[in-house]
This record gives C-alpha cells, sequence and structure tokens, in this order.
C-alpha cells in the first residue's frame, strides 16, 4: 500500500478491508491491495472516510467533502448544490447506517441530514435554532428520528 496515512478501516460483508488513505482508496483482498485514485476518477484522494454498504456500494468521504461511490469497480463523484456542500465546511461529516441507507451530518451546528441511498440524496431540514452556542452532533438515532447533539461552551479565564 503506497500511503503515508491510514484514515478509516473498514470490512465489508465479502470480507474486503476498505482502506481510506492520503492516498486514495484501497481494498485488500487478504493477498493484495487495489487502489482506487486519480486514475479511476477520484475527484480528492485523500479519503478521510469509507463506508462499505450490503449493495455492494462504498460510500467516500474525501477531503473538501467531494463525495463518491465506488459501485462495480468504478468511482462515482456526487455533485451537490454549494449550499449543501457549505455545510461540511468547518467540519467532518459524520455517518450512520442503517442497511443501504447512509445518513450524514456535520458535526458542527449541523443545518440537515442528507440520507443517501442507491446513488442518490434526501435532504431533512434540522430545525433548531442554535443562537451564539456551538453544538457538536455526535450521533443519529434512524429508528426515532433523533439527532443527538451537545453544546459545546467557551470558558474564559
Amino acid at each position: 500500500m503506497n500511503s503515508s496515512y491510514t484514515y478509516r478501516l473498514k470490512q465489508d460483508n465479502n470480507g474486503f478491508i476498505w482502506i481510506g488513505s492520503d492516498n486514495g482508496l484501497f481494498r485488500f483482498d487478504g493477498k493484495e491491495f487495489k487502489q482506487y485514485g486519480k486514475e479511476e476518477g477520484l475527484m480528492n484522494i485523500e479519503v478521510i472516510d469509507c463506508e462499505p454498504l450490503p449493495n455492494g456500494e462504498v460510500f467516500l468521504i474525501p477531503y473538501l467533502n467531494d463525495f463518491a461511490y465506488l459501485k462495480n469497480e468504478k468511482i462515482i463523484n456526487l455533485s451537490f448544490s454549494r449550499s449543501l456542500k457549505n455545510q461540511f465546511a468547518n467540519s467532518l461529516a459524520r455517518t450512520d447506517r442503517n442497511g443501504n441507507k447512509l445518513y450524514l451530518y456535520s458535526t458542527n451546528n449541523p443545518k440537515s441530514i442528507l440520507t443517501y441511498e442507491n446513488g442518490a440524496f434526501k435532504t431533512q431540514t434540522v430545525t433548531l435554532n442554535y443562537g451564539q452556542k456551538n453544538v457538536n452532533a455526535f450521533k443519529y438515532d434512524f429508528h426515532r428520528n433523533i439527532l443527538y447533539m451537545r453544546i459545546i461552551l467557551k470558558i474564559m479565564s
């Protein structure tokens, strides 16, 4: 594996190990590594997170949130409106999964929850006025439609 940093390791239902790194996505089959990078169509090769789904897709969260997924050995880059992409500008995208559905939201003052399934997104607005407070989202319970957050307090000395 030709990379300096490994950000995420996940195993899929077939036993493959998927690795997000500073030099693309890697799949390890127990013997060999296969690399997915610029030549395979990845817009941004620094893959911060990867989420293998039961339907065979692997959802990718590269640096700068140039979201993409791998399906049938092909990288498909997802285009977003600027406002959707900007909501992840100052924080990492967090994911929770329910089967083939993937829920994405910003960890820092989330404005919406994106539901990804089979190459398509739906947006659900988070209707909460944070005011001057900073909040940190850390878990989405998709069964009850609850986004868990904590308030970040600044202590002045």
